[in-house]
């Protein structure tokens, strides 16, 4: 309240009064016949009017809220099927101007259309064996390819041109479970899933024996047309190629396949015509290679190398007037092609191995090139001159 003459606020200390006297200016101003308790009951009423007034204000605005919400989803469901139906109408209309002569199931209102088949994806599985395909140098690869097809898995007997990675031969596909094992320059072999073990001539036409074992091939040893085999029930098979009958032809003592082989050498032993060469790896975590030349008790040189071995292996190879070899850094973090010169003991080569995972076996030398598999399902074939990549098996 405010006096009614000079507009200051009034202070009123009795809920009954009726009359309130300004401080300011002395003015009395009338507040009602019923006194100020009575004024404020009067104005109750009119506060919960506007309480209920505003809460269904709010209601009102939600409500049109929704509504405009489920309005424009509407619309937009409208606009996206008629432009999906205009889109197909024109796809047709354009696919059917473009038909160089008229197809059988093809009309103006309806359309066939077949995918083109999807290429198979072609991986490397392993092993890698080293075969005499052609007759001429350097030698071949006979392997294991994994092939993605649309609607499955396979494994495919493959053999690789040793020169340029190129395929010579594709096997049949025979499920994801097929096991390769290297035998001879002339035969490569793999096994089933039923113990069925098939035969290949390195050489066409292609085709050899096959026999049923006892159990999965865990050993095996091979001499010229003859070859023992290891199962894992620890029975022992003797064969004779080509035609595949039991025989006791000598084909040595039998020794793990690539896949079953638990080799864990920390040293390699290379003899020269007119020296020995050897690799050795320190204690495990220290990250030393030593590499030595000797001549009977003369050391014609020695070096230490830091990298370190490789899963507790040296992974190396002879390739002609080099020793190939992989390593890791101090940290094993990166993989590294090293060559080694063993006529001196320089070093020729360190390529970082880029992409590289873990080394499957020891690297191949055929020839030309240094073979190495790795766990990405990729063969890597590398010049042993120069250290460059000169192919690759496996997308």
């Amino acid at each position: 309240m405010k006096c009614s003459n000079c507009g200051a606020g009034l202070s009123v200390q009795d809920p009954e009064a009726t009359l309130a006297t300004c401080k300011y200016c002395s003015a009395q101003t009338r507040i009602g016949p019923r006194g100020l308790q009575a004024r404020l009951n009067a104005l109750r009423p009119r506060q919960a009017d506007g309480q209920q007034s505003g809460g269904k204000g709010c209601a009102i605005a939600i409500v049109g809220f929704v509504a405009l919400m489920i309005m424009g989803i509407s619309m937009s469901v409208f606009f996206f099927i008629n432009k999906a139906q205009d889109m197909t109408a024109e796809t047709i209309e354009q696919v059917q101007k473009n038909l160089p002569f008229p197809t059988p199931g093809v009309s103006n209102n309806n359309i066939v259309v077949v995918e083109a088949p999807r290429p198979d994806r072609v991986y490397w599985f392993g092993p890698a064996c080293l075969v005499d395909a052609d007759g001429a140098d350097p030698l071949d690869i006979a392997t294991v390819a994994r092939v993605y097809g649309a609607d499955d898995i396979s494994r495919q007997p493959t053999i690789l041109d040793g020169a340029t990675g190129s395929v010579l031969w594709k096997g049949d596909k025979l499920g994801d479970d097929l096991t390769g094992f290297c035998m001879t320059q002339q035969w490569f072999g793999v096994q089933t899933a039923n113990f069925e073990v098939l035969f290949t001539p390195a050489r066409p036409p292609r085709k050899g024996p096959t026999t049923r074992l006892s159990d999965r091939v865990r050993k095996l040893a091979a001499k010229d047309d003859c070859v023992t085999f290891g199962t894992a029930d620890r029975k022992e098979t003797t064969l004779s190629l080509p035609g595949g009958a039991v025989s006791d032809c000598d084909a040595g003592k039998p020794t793990p396949i690539a896949a079953y082989s638990r080799d864990r050498t920390s040293r390699r032993r290379f003899e020269l015509a007119d020296r020995v060469i050897w690799l050795t790896a320190r204690r495990r975590g220290t990250p030393v290679i030593t590499v030595q030349a000797d001549r009977g008790k003369e050391r014609l040189w020695g070096a230490e190398l830091e990298y370190q071995s490789t899963h507790q292996n040296i992974r190396a190879v002879l390739a002609g007037d080099a020793i190939v070899f992989v390593g890791g850094t101090r940290k094993a973090t990166k993989r590294v092609l090293v060559g080694i010169a063993t006529e001196t003991g320089e070093i020729r080569f360190e390529i970082p191995l880029e992409n590289f995972s873990t080394i499957r076996a020891d690297p191949l030398y055929n020839g030309k090139v240094v073979l190495i598999g790795d766990t990405s399902d990729t063969l890597f074939a590398y010049d042993p001159k120069t250290g460059a990549l000169a192919w690759r098996f496996g997308q």
